[in-house]
């Protein structure tokens, strides 16, 4: 297997400011380079979502960029303003995007700690869960407990999950919490965090199987845990050792801070990217095993692309995988 330096097939086209501009969206004033997610359409294949800093931008499939929902505004304040697609303002800071239906979408905004609602039917995006406010309380969720969906409590809300056979909206809280809203309640739980049962402390990226029967989170700790969502048994896969770029067994690796998790072989093969050693890291969930690759070993500071056992990256910021492929965001360059 290589990496190569390509426009990549099935990702969104090249995120320049030529092409921005193109089709009429005003970036000039601000060099975006940033991509915090990219989320393929559940139900359009081959249409990406992604965001440049507040605003959130949809790839088509053949090719087109198109201005989702958000305003740009290039001095980083955390705005709050609901509104149709085009007059919403959010955070400068999306950290996720989650879809239940073919016109309904959950963003989080994660400065205005909530996450939101945009309702294409209607053109329009409101408060759905937390208070949408920079200076929240974040109160304690308590387990085996119900709170309406207003309460204050998120913080920093960063990745969300739908899952559609439990017909459920998981949040990550980058300080604290996943929490769980049930669309049939219409209420939110505790799943994780300080004061729940599960020792699964301060996470940052969360899967789920293709059943949706368990739920493989990355913790601030080094940890990969998987949660039985049946019986919410925990199990560690993966511990902390000192070699960030090593080899082995589950239980033997450092996995050091990866909030990307996606599916190479759908309940089989893991891949991540470890963000602060700048490589890959692939997980084998049959044997038990964890391969390091593209690994910086000699601080190149650039990117270089070949074998995975040669291949080099700077600043890899998302993945995303498809037809058993994978491609980088690396250095403001889709690999």
């Amino acid at each position: 297997m290589k990496v190569y330096e390509r426009p990549c097939p099935h990702c969104p086209v090249e995120l320049s400011l030529d092409n921005l501009k193109k089709y009429n969206l005003d970036y000039s004033s601000y060099p975006l380079k940033v991509v915090e997610f990219i989320v393929e359409d559940q139900f359009v294949p081959g249409q990406f979502y992604y965001n440049r800093d507040s605003v959130i931008l949809k790839s088509t499939a053949d090719g087109r960029v198109e201005h989702f929902v958000g305003r740009y505004f290039d001095d980083f304040t955390a705005r709050y303003k609901p509104g149709n697609s085009t007059t919403a303002e959010f955070s400068p800071y999306i950290l996720g995007l989650a879809q239940s239906d073919l016109t309904t979408f959950f963003i989080a905004d994660y400065f205005n700690n909530c996450v939101r609602k945009f309702d294409l039917k209607s053109d329009y995006v409101s408060q759905f869960i937390g208070t949408c406010r920079v200076d929240n309380n974040s109160k304690t969720l308590f387990p085996g407990r119900s709170y309406l969906p207003d309460y204050d409590f998120l913080s920093g809300v960063g990745q969300i999950l739908y899952l559609k056979q439990r017909d459920c909206l998981l949040m990550i809280d980058l300080h604290e919490y996943i929490t769980v809203y049930s669309f049939a309640t219409g209420n939110v739980s505790l799943l994780s965090g300080e004061t729940s049962l599960l020792p699964v402390q301060e996470p940052r990226g969360m899967l789920a199987n293709s059943d949706e029967s368990q739920l493989y989170v990355t913790e601030r700790f080094q940890h990969l845990s998987r949660i039985d969502l049946e019986t919410y048994e925990v199990t560690f896969l993966i511990g902390q050792t000192a070699n960030p770029f090593a080899t082995g067994t589950l239980s033997s690796i450092d996995l050091s801070y990866t909030p990307i998790l996606h599916w190479m072989v759908p309940d089989k093969l893991i891949v991540t990217v470890q963000i602060v050693e700048e490589s890959l890291l692939f997980i084998d969930l049959v044997g038990g095993q964890a391969y390091s690759a593209c690994a910086d070993l000699k601080n190149l500071s650039q990117t270089v692309t070949g074998n995975l056992s040669s291949c080099v990256l700077n600043a890899p910021l998302d993945l995303y995988c498809v037809f058993q492929q994978f491609y980088l965001y690396s250095n403001n360059t889709w690999l």
